[in-house]
């Protein structure tokens, strides 16, 4: 429990990461709040049944400087934030990617990047004190360790793929990165906070393998024709059917997740290198903003209607 209601309202949010997204709305309120005063003109699409969605959105309209949180829209919202969690379509053909077609994307085995990552497997598994025998197939008092376990691949299961050496660094290793980000003793003393942003490489690597343009045409087509819509609304000034909110509504905030910050990535060609973090990362409470300048407005002389893309996240030591 706490200020802001019981763990079960929070989900999984924890009350570290709503004030770090608090301060996340009060940084860009700097930018934004003078588009929505009195924070009239903002619109929240949030899913439904995801509190930790409805927290996030209420922490940084908090922190914006709103009173209350703006009225959550849920109609459709289940595809717009989609993180590929079931197929879709008449009988399911909009799914993941097989095992064949994933690595013919990332260029071969997942299995062989484990040789590009091997002295950091080697370094977390020592960490860790890790395997018990059992884990890797062996009779007991045998060596087994991260590196040795062995692999599958099980497309049901859309955040775990690929299991194995590379899933297991994914796995620790963000569970390491994220007690560290949320202000709790991390890794048992022995990693600096450089060190756990080090080995968070297998956290984006293994994002690479599982949320790649096979899961992202399925799974996050609409979220961005939806954005599409958006803009194509304010630039029109005229209603767009394709969106629920209207074309006076200045701020158009996503409640979603790091996995659809992938898709769009993914269908947009996007990059980015934030400030303390591993490439392309999307760590607790980053947010992908896309403003639309008018031909009018003072910060775009071109004469034409011109977007700006940004993906703004604290360091790892703000949050």
């Amino acid at each position: 429990g706490g200020e802001h209601g019981s763990k079960a309202e929070m989900g999984v949010l924890t009350q570290h990461g709503y004030d770090a997204v608090e301060r996340m709305g009060a940084y860009q309120s700097q930018r934004y709040m003078s588009l929505v005063p009195e924070c009239k003109g903002a619109y929240v699409y949030c899913e439904e049944n995801m509190p930790r969605d409805a927290k996030t959105a209420e922490a940084f309209f908090k922190g914006l400087g709103c009173e209350t949180t703006p009225s959550l829209h849920s109609e459709g919202a289940e595809y717009l934030i989609d993180q590929g969690s079931k197929p879709r379509g008449d009988d399911g053909e909009c799914a993941l990617g097989t095992q064949a077609q994933v690595e013919g994307r990332v260029g071969g085995s997942v299995d062989e990047y484990l040789r590009l990552y091997m002295p950091r497997i080697r370094k977390l598994s020592e960490l860790l004190g890790c395997c018990d025998a059992s884990l890797c197939g062996k009779p007991a008092g045998s060596k087994c360790s991260l590196e040795d376990l062995p692999s599958a691949f099980d497309q049901k299961h859309w955040y775990t793929t690929f299991s194995g050496p590379m899933y297991a660094g994914k796995y620790f290793a963000e569970w390491i990165e994220l007690t560290m980000l949320n202000g709790m003793d991390f890794a048992w003393g022995k990693l600096t906070v450089e060190e756990v942003m080090e080995l968070s490489a297998f956290v984006t690597q293994y994002r690479e393998f599982e949320f790649d343009m096979l899961a992202a045409r399925p799974f996050g087509s609409a979220l961005l024709a939806h954005v599409g819509a958006t803009l194509h609304q304010w630039a029109a000034g005229a209603a767009q059917p394709a969106v629920t909110h209207a074309a006076s509504e200045r701020l158009v905030y996503y409640a979603a997740h790091d996995t659809n910050l992938l898709y769009l990535a993914e269908l947009l060609e996007l990059k980015w290198l934030a400030k303390g973090w591993q490439p392309n990362h999307t760590p607790p409470g980053g947010m992908l903003v896309i403003e639309a300048l008018a031909p009018t407005n003072d910060a775009n002389p071109t004469g034409e209607w011109q977007l700006a893309v940004f993906f703004d996240v604290q360091t790892p030591q703000q949050v």
